[in-house]
């Protein structure tokens, strides 16, 4: 599924009736211990589960989840322009 139809399924789910065009998904990334964070807004066909898999594959299988989840989150919000993609 790509990232577009996760919001679109999201929204549906939880009774939100809003422009699933104005949504989009964020990779943040912890970067260091003063915690500044990196962040990038996901593709609209890129796939969230691939995201997520990807991120355990970079750090390996010794790596706990929740130490991955202590760097890394997936943040769904309102595009940060304000703006309604169009595809």
């Amino acid at each position: 599924m790509s990232s577009r139809q996760v919001i679109a399924a999201l929204l549906k789910q939880f009774g939100i009736r809003d422009n699933p065009l104005k949504f989009a998904f964020y990779e943040h990334t912890v970067l260091d211990e003063t915690k500044n964070i990196a962040v990038r807004r996901l593709f609209d066909e890129e796939s969230v589960l691939g995201l997520v898999a990807r991120w355990t594959e970079q750090t390996g299988n010794s790596i706990h989840i929740d130490d991955i989840l202590s760097v890394k989150k997936l943040v769904l919000q309102e595009n940060e322009t304000g703006d309604i993609m169009v595809s």
